[in-house]
């Protein structure tokens, strides 16, 4: 099959790339970076910006993998968020519809699941309205936090790595749902002209939950980290919310961030292990194999 890949460059496109390319399929990829991976050279590679695609650049195409996105780890403002994720998602599926691609693979987020006005969101909501409307056949794929592909886990493993105590408000049993990276792209080569996945959408999350100190407990046995985990109970945050007014704006912020921990995370992903196999690794070891990894 011809599949194009735009996000080409990522974590996640690389990998895809890779599996695509083994399955014996012809990959044409989009990036605007000029020194490409060496991987892409066995691609056809159109280098241009999403804003101006061409019409040519899906001639030919039986499936387009959408990875391409404005995400918080770049701090984009609100109208770049929106001219990429929504304008320039509409622009492609436009010209997919044009030239009969028979499947339109969308990498969205959970965070579409969730009553949030921030830019990023609502820009994800609005792009999966555009394309659930298509007459395409489309696949929405929603990773929950995607952990080992990108710089935004090194940031905070550096982080954690400066701690002597690491706080968690409340009982610490509130749950993470992350995903392993592979699993992520595993699943996006496994949809590709899968009919049991067309105009459907599906959650990718690791193979269950895990509590927000088994998360931190894991990272520091895996990754020999030395921090405490101190529990920082409901009732000393509420206080703290109730003398807002005078206490530093710094000490309301990370009030107002322990708060915003409070929140567990769990999804159902089971329509994806029904429909195309989707067969997830749990935390500890996607955590593991990321420990193998590092230099």
């Amino acid at each position: 099959m011809n599949i194009l890949v735009t996000g080409a460059t990522s974590f996640i496109g690389l990998e895809v790339i890779s599996q695509l390319l083994k399955k014996g399929h012809e990959v044409r990829t989009l990036t605007r970076q000029e020194n490409t991976p060496a991987i892409l050279k066995n691609t056809e590679i159109w280098k241009h910006d999403l804003f101006d695609l061409p019409a040519e650049i899906v001639k030919g195409v039986d499936v387009v993998i959408h990875i391409a996105a404005a995400t918080p780890n770049t701090n984009p403002d609100s109208e770049t968020y929106w001219k990429i994720n929504v304008d320039c998602t509409r622009h492609l599926l436009s010209l997919c519809e044009e030239n009969h691609v028979s499947h339109f693979i969308y990498i969205s987020s959970t965070v579409v699941l969730f009553d949030s006005k921030d830019a990023y969101t609502q820009s994800k909501k609005e792009a999966e309205s555009i394309i659930s409307k298509s007459k395409l056949n489309w696949t929405i794929l929603r990773p929950s936090e995607i952990i080992g592909a990108d710089k935004s886990l090194e940031k905070f493993f550096l982080l954690l790595s400066k701690k002597k105590f690491v706080f968690i408000p409340g009982s610490g049993k509130q749950t993470r749902h992350p995903v392993y990276y592979l699993d992520v792209a595993n699943a996006i080569v496994q949809v590709v002209a899968n009919e049991n996945t067309f105009r459907k959408k599906y959650i990718l999350a690791a193979f269950e939950p895990v509590s927000y100190h088994n998360y931190l407990s894991i990272v520091k046995r895996l990754f020999k980290f030395n921090y405490t985990i101190m529990i920082i109970p409901l009732w000393i945050l509420k206080i703290m919310a109730g003398m807002k007014k005078i206490l530093p704006s710094s000490v309301n912020r990370k009030t107002g961030n322990a708060f915003n921990m409070m929140r567990s995370f769990s999804y159902d992903i089971q329509n994806g292990i029904t429909d195309f196999g989707y067969a997830p690794i749990d935390v500890e070891t996607g955590f593991s194999k990321i420990a193998k990894e590092k230099p």
